[in-house]
């Protein structure tokens, strides 16, 4: 959708009229065929060993081709070292008072383009694993903590709810109607009056009155059984519910949570080229056992969480939990929304 929006508004905006294609003081027609290139290359466009092949992407040739290295600078498919996520790791950052531990003016200072990559000096191997580091915490304490999961849940529930009043699957495939699913959303459904959009508008009053949906608790899956676990699903939590429970799959939401340092279970910084002076012409990737024996061993989180949209079904679902990681060799539940004590007539608790 990125690349369908640029195009969309370079011509709702008449830039195609107004540039010539050989223009050299701004954006012509022929770049937007390069910066859709250099904004949707994914890392399935590459083979394991870093070469380049586009077949994800569907683009075996590119405008930009005989510069591969800067494909490698918004949105890196072959090890994930880029400005966007430079830029989103310390925006975020910023904004939620969560601090980063890499250093990224000296990742821009002491890089170059050798063999058409971009490679980075040895002593910055240690700044690029802070730089993943940082990505998985930032996953771990900002995007899929479960406050704000409990947040997107409601949102993703009010606007499955709103679907049949606005027909969302109409919308969504060209750019001219998907910039209208703005944030405004929430403030039409919440303000509207239709009655096709009651269920909606009654998860959204609860999100502005912070009642939000429960976290029941979360089970780590063993390293072991990383390659073969599969996705859990409502019903497998549902299953396991104590006898005579009123759990029941419309009131459990699962969260398959995975947390990697952007390349699933590799390690990134592994298919990273390294050179050793600013005067080098040659670089190479540097095995773990030239770097350090404390690095991290395992590259990728696997958790399932469990929330509930009923408040009163947290204990169930806890239980529920905890025996579906019994059945499937895990740990035992951890971490769930403690419920308040109600207070009694006379205020006290």
């Amino acid at each position: 959708m990125s690349c369908q929006m640029l195009e969309h508004l370079w011509e709702e905006n008449g830039l195609e009229e107004k540039t010539d294609t050989d223009s050299r003081d701004g954006i012509v027609g022929t770049d937007i065929t390069a910066i859709q290139e250099l904004i949707s290359i994914d890392k399935k466009d590459y083979d394991d060993a870093g070469r380049y092949h586009g077949l994800h992407s569907k683009r075996p040739q590119l405008k930009l081709g005989g510069k591969m290295f800067l494909y490698e600078i918004v949105a890196n498919g072959r090890n994930s070292v880029d400005i966007d996520k430079i830029d989103y790791l310390m925006r975020d950052g910023r904004a939620c008072d969560v601090q980063h531990n890499f250093d990224p003016s000296r990742l821009l200072q002491l890089s170059k383009v050798i063999n058409d990559r971009i490679c980075f000096k040895m002593s910055e191997v240690y700044n690029l694993y802070n730089l993943f580091n940082t990505r998985a915490n930032h996953h771990q304490v900002i995007y899929t903590h479960a406050k704000a999961k409990a947040v997107e849940f409601m949102v993703t529930d009010a606007l499955v709810a709103a679907d049949r009043h606005f027909k969302f699957n109409e919308l969504i495939w060209e750019a001219s109607t998907f910039k209208t699913l703005d944030d405004t959303l929430l403030k039409r459904i919440e303000w509207s009056i239709d009655a096709d959009l009651a269920d909606a508008r009654a998860i959204v009053r609860r999100l502005r009155n912070r009642d939000l949906y429960k976290f029941a608790g979360e089970v780590s899956v063993p390293e072991h059984m990383h390659a073969s676990w599969s996705r859990v699903s409502a019903q497998d939590i549902v299953d396991r519910a104590p006898r005579g429970s009123a759990l029941h799959v419309k009131d459990v939401i699962v969260d398959n949570k995975e947390i990697n340092y952007s390349m699933k279970s590799r390690d990134p910084v592994q298919a990273v080229d390294f050179f050793d002076n600013l005067d080098s012409t040659t670089a190479q990737p540097l095995g773990t056992d030239k770097v350090s024996s404390i690095l991290p061993r395992v590259f990728q989180d696997k958790k399932v969480r469990v929330f509930v949209r009923d408040p009163a079904k947290v204990r169930a679902a806890n239980a529920a939990l905890t025996e579906f990681a019994k059945s499937r060799h895990c740990t035992s539940p951890i971490g769930n929304t403690p419920l308040k004590r109600a207070r009694d007539d006379r205020g006290s608790q």
